[in-house]
């Protein structure tokens, strides 16, 4: 048995996240789930205790015992409900079929729990919707959100920058046409 050696913490030790942290975290573990439902996978567990955050700043998605394969005709059938209460999708809960959209509802748990979600309210609603038709039906359509958000909030950024930029120079110019009298 061999095992990655990991420097960090998970999120929950971590505990709650800037906005802009909030995101990165989200676009890396949206990632994880697209390759882990990309191999015909649902985690079934998505919660702070299961992703850490390495001092690299790159997030790992761990454990997962509980994970089953999606079934061809009406995602993975469970025996019994599995998972943690507080994470779980409405249709892991009532011992129903999942497919990736139950992770999808789970992370929309974890996002909400961890940091300002002021911002991300629309993209995190969605995500939480007790119906999974009116979630986002991927990982990756949920990270293509996350990651306009991101260059939004980036713009808007620059665009603070940039007035402040031309504040200073127009107050320089100023003072050295006063000077220079």
């Amino acid at each position: 048995l061999a095992m990655e050696f990991l420097e960090g913490d998970t999120l929950r030790a971590r505990g709650t996240l800037s906005e802009s942290e909030l995101i990165d975290v989200a676009v890396q573990v949206t990632k994880a789930l697209e390759a882990a439902h990309g191999a015909g996978m649902v985690h079934r567990d998505i919660k702070p205790d299961n992703l850490f955050l390495t001092k690299q700043g790159v997030v790992k998605l761990m454990d997962f015992g509980l994970a089953k394969p999606v079934e061809e005709e009406g995602g993975t059938q469970q025996s019994s409900v599995t998972g943690t209460s507080g994470y779980m999708s409405p249709e892991q809960a009532r011992g129903e079929a999942l497919d990736a959209r139950s992770d999808i509802y789970s992370l929309g748990k974890v996002l909400e729990e961890l940091g300002p979600t002021k911002k991300l309210a629309a993209i995190i609603g969605k995500a939480l919707a007790d119906d999974p038709v009116k979630r986002w039906p991927s990982a990756g359509e949920l990270r293509e959100a996350l990651e306009a958000a991101r260059r939004k909030r980036s713009s808007h950024a620059a665009v603070w920058v940039g007035g402040a930029v031309a504040i200073l120079a127009i107050g320089a110019a100023a003072w050295w046409l006063r000077t220079a009298n």
